[in-house]
């Protein structure tokens, strides 16, 4: 997984690496990871899915780790992955519906814009001790669907893999498609350029005047008398 992954929202999955070999290090604004504490709207799926996508904007990589499920910061932590979406002044975001799946499981749904690109995206949250904390996301990449387990992230490498060949495919056909009906057409101009051609052709045969007949006197037959 190359840093070229996490240069825009969903094109990287959330996903980008957060060193090579080494440890991440936290932007200027950001708190270490010992001192990162939730803010206590963390006490609602809404109010947790706030909190991770202000630390995202903020560029707060330890208090976003900490908005994850403990599972989630375990397994992205052993493969040194940061789970936030390119923030920035570009970014701006609108926190929907609650679905309460049940007492410790909730969906929420959310908009997420950054610049031009504007996506939805629904987050996984489960009620853990110290709150509630996203463990994965559903969205779509190009049309193509995409869930994506924080607590599992070979997983949700294969399934970015799987999302991209999708959309490759894809691709690939529309252009077979685009070029079939542009040969299609050109063959269909060429019938139709051969057939005006043919159709003139017996137009100005039409117009043409029938061919003169030369007048020949008939010979005349010698009597014995002029003989």
């Amino acid at each position: 997984m190359s840093r070229s992954h996490g240069m825009t929202f969903l094109a990287g999955t959330l996903l980008a690496l957060a060193g090579c070999g080494g440890e991440a290090t936290p932007p200027a604004n950001s708190t270490t990871a010992g001192q990162a504490k939730p803010k206590s709207t963390d006490d609602t799926p809404d109010g947790a899915v706030t909190v991770f996508l202000e630390a995202v904007r903020g560029g707060d990589d330890a208090v976003a780790a900490e908005m994850l499920t403990k599972l989630a910061r375990r397994k992205t932590e052993e493969m040194e992955l940061v789970v936030a979406p390119p923030g920035g002044d570009d970014m701006n975001y609108e926190v929907g519906e609650i679905e309460s799946l049940s007492d410790d499981i909730a969906h929420v749904a959310c908009t997420w814009s950054d610049g031009d690109e504007r996506h939805d995206v629904v987050w996984a949250l489960r009620k853990e001790k110290s709150g509630w904390r996203i463990a994965g996301m559903a969205t779509q990449l190009e049309g193509v669907p995409l869930l994506l387990n924080f607590e599992d992230p070979e997983d949700m490498f294969a399934q970015q893999e799987a999302a991209e060949e999708e959309i490759a495919r894809r691709e690939e056909a529309a252009l077979q498609a685009k070029q079939a009906n542009h040969e299609e057409i050109a063959q269909d101009e060429e019938v139709a350029s051969g057939e005006d051609v043919e159709s003139a052709d017996e137009e100005d045969a039409a117009d043409e005047p029938p061919p003169r007949r030369a007048n020949r006197k008939p010979p005349q037959r010698t009597t014995d008398r002029q003989r």
